[in-house]
């Protein structure tokens, strides 16, 4: 037997699925700037997003992985904590931010926000939603929605007229198979706005006032969440909600 007179050479890895797995960084994808600037109201975590240059629907707000870079992720924790301290909760809804007011609040910090957020800003004075004055009873969920709509934000790009009153949602939509057609009906179940649709109320209501809904949008979430099939969403829109049909086809584009 011959004596080792070297150490052998290293072994080289193996290439394939057994080395090391690497998570790259997604690219950053840019918002929809034409339909957050309709939808006006924005949870706070969408707004920093925006706030950052990043579609909100494109990451998680808890998962630093999901964001281009830590840098990013980062300055959309900052924002998410500077946000929330000015958006006070209305009710039992989650805090809702005015887009435009939180732009122009930017603007006056001279903070740097994208182009297409300074065209969105207005002269507001505060930040938020506005909140029920004080002494104001919280709506009773077991009445109809009365007919009377409230004011949708100011940088809507629609008439107040277009947007849906939930008593016109409750009568054009069916019901989802999880909610008691009565509690759907009376529009109780909407008086307190599930997770799930939040994206398509415009804005929030109160004792007399109804809220508003976003058509389009309203159709989209049932859709998202199986309990009404895209052509259904689309004959309920085209035959109800006529003015909503080019937004429908805008946001449903990709929508299998």
């Amino acid at each position: 037997m011959s004596k080792v007179t070297k150490a052998p050479p290293p072994i080289s890895p193996v290439s394939g699925r057994g080395g090391a797995f690497v998570r790259r960084r997604p690219a950053a994808t840019p918002p929809k700037w034409e339909w957050w600037a309709r939808l006006g109201n924005v949870l706070p975590w969408e707004a920093a997003a925006l706030f950052v240059g990043i579609e909100p629907g494109s990451v998680n707000q808890w998962q630093r992985e999901t964001f281009p870079d830590d840098d990013t992720f980062e300055r959309f924790e900052w924002y998410c904590r500077i946000i929330k301290s000015k958006t006070p909760a209305t009710g039992h809804s989650s805090p809702c931010a005015n887009l435009s007011a939180l732009a122009s609040w930017a603007l006056s910090e001279g903070l740097g926000i994208p182009d297409e957020l300074r065209r969105m800003a207005v002269a507001a004075p505060c930040v938020a939603e506005a909140a029920p004055p004080t002494g104001t009873p919280s709506p009773d969920a077991t009445a109809r929605p009365e007919e009377v709509p409230a004011a949708p934000p100011a940088s809507s790009a629609r008439a107040a007229t277009e947007y849906a009153t939930t008593a016109r949602i409750c009568e054009a939509f069916p019901h989802p198979k999880t909610v008691k057609p009565q509690n759907w009906e009376t529009g109780r179940f909407l008086s307190d706005c599930p997770a799930w649709l939040k994206s398509a109320r415009v804005s929030a209501g109160k004792r007399g006032v109804s809220a508003m809904w976003s058509p389009a949008q309203f159709a989209l979430c049932m859709v998202s969440e199986r309990h009404i099939r895209k052509g259904q969403a689309a004959t309920i829109v085209s035959r109800e909600f006529p003015a909503w049909l080019d937004e429908w086809e805008r946001i449903t584009e990709f929508l299998e």
